[in-house]
């Protein structure tokens, strides 16, 4: 089943480098700090921002 995939794959993507610890931005403790800050449910929880009700609730 899988042989048409590996002959006949994209070879763009093959090339493509595998997604790791050693190719991604590494972050500091401000970096990962100001990172947080952005997702909302870490600002409720600090009291940075008032929570938000069950009906109100989105992703980010």
């Amino acid at each position: 089943n899988y042989d048409k995939f590996f002959t006949e794959g994209n070879e763009d993507i093959a090339r493509i480098e595998d997604y790791h610890s050693h190719n991604t931005a590494r972050l500091d403790v401000e970096g990962m700090k100001k990172l947080l800050l952005k997702l909302r449910f870490i600002r409720e929880d600090l009291g940075m921002e008032e929570k938000a009700k069950s009906a109100e609730i989105k992703s980010e």
